[in-house]
């Protein structure tokens, strides 16, 4: 939620596929940590839904804020000191890291429903996360965001989607299949849209 957050409160950002949402966000990013605040309003919310779960909701959900913000901090930091590509490339390393763990924890759970075999899990993993590292340096090679400019959009509406389930399916089972299904019409419907705009640009060129 606050990857999310952070990004469409995001007041220096002048490019929106879902214009009328995207825009009054933006307009809100210049209230000082916004998204902490929305964030700790859901997880209070969530805590007293779930009564049961509340101390570790509350605990988890603090947990999360601190990394985020300490994460944040750091790359600022190695951003900002001497112009240092090296340590700036340092911190974006640790926090793609952070977060790849972050999303990853729940297909490590996963995989021992499937098999206890430590070694089949790490292939499997590995196998996966060497695809999308491959996927990832790729679409930076072909400028491919550059190109389909809503893409990057539809990603973080589609991680929103996810920290919303999350919080639902903390008291409401949602099926697996209809939550990966709401993140790939997110990220589909970006695609075509960027195909749109691409094409009405080259078209007004002409």
């Amino acid at each position: 939620m606050m990857v999310a957050l952070r990004y469409f409160f995001d007041d220096a950002k002048n490019t929106h596929w879902i214009h009328f949402i995207e825009k009054r966000l933006t307009t809100w990013g210049r209230v000082q940590a916004i998204e902490v605040l929305i964030t700790l309003i859901a997880l209070l919310l969530t805590a007293w839904v779930v009564p049961a779960h509340a101390a570790s909701i509350l605990a988890a959900g603090a947990i999360g804020i601190i990394l985020f913000i300490l994460m944040e901090g750091v790359v600022h930091v190695l951003g900002s000191s001497s112009g240092s590509l090296s340590k700036a490339g340092a911190g974006l390393f640790l926090y793609l890291n952070l977060l790849d763990a972050a999303f990853s924890l729940d297909g490590v759970i996963g995989a021992f429903a499937l098999t206890t075999n430590i070694l089949i899990i790490i292939a499997g993993l590995g196998i996966g996360a060497y695809f999308v590292r491959t996927f990832t340096i790729y679409f930076v090679q072909k400028r491919t965001l550059a190109t389909l400019i809503y893409l990057e959009h539809g990603a973080y509406w589609a991680i929103a989607a996810l920290a919303l389930c999350m919080f639902i399916n903390i008291g409401t089972h949602l099926p697996e299949a209809l939550v990966g299904t709401i993140s790939v019409l997110f990220i589909g419907a970006s695609y075509f849209a960027s195909l749109r705009e691409q094409k009405l640009r080259s078209a007004n060129n002409l």
